[in-house]
């Protein structure tokens, strides 16, 4: 029997894709367990339809991505934190704040999945942040400052 699977499944597939399995196989375990439905001609060209517009929004997204690292390559962010007198902040950096701060500041939208940081980011200093996917990727600087504490 043809089934499209719905979700990935060990030894079978990947969701999406069109697979050939014993009637047994599909009506006892993979479509009673939501992992699959039948392979209908309807359902397989419903199934091209969302593959083909799933590309798209990849297409669209990839040369976003693009545009903003262009414009955030070279550039050189600062961060205010509080730190204790030997330059050790009280809290840690992570990706999702310095994506929030490139949003905030330079108005680019970097998701935190495409920033990578070289190490934990707890002190005082300047920083050099890689940023992109896969052959897209691009440098840039974080500064971080002692604030007074209050």
């Amino acid at each position: 029997m043809k089934i499209i699977l719905l979700k990935d499944k060990a030894k079978v597939g990947r969701a999406g894709e069109v697979k050939e399995v014993s009637d047994g196989f599909a009506m006892n375990a993979l479509i009673p367990q939501g992992i699959a439905v039948k392979a209908t001609p309807e359902k397989v060209k419903e199934i091209e339809i969302q593959r083909r517009a799933q590309k798209e929004v990849f297409a669209v997204e990839d040369s976003l991505l693009a545009k903003n690292l262009a414009e955030l390559q070279d550039k050189k962010i600062s961060i205010s934190r509080k730190a204790n007198e030997k330059g050790h902040l009280y809290e840690e950096i992570h990706k999702e704040e310095v994506s929030s701060i490139i949003k905030s500041n330079l108005h680019l939208d970097i998701l935190p999945e495409f920033i990578e940081l070289p190490h934990h980011m707890k002190e005082v200093g300047e920083f050099e942040i890689k940023a992109g996917k896969g052959d897209k990727s691009i440098k840039f600087k974080i500064e971080i400052l002692a604030s007074e504490e209050k």
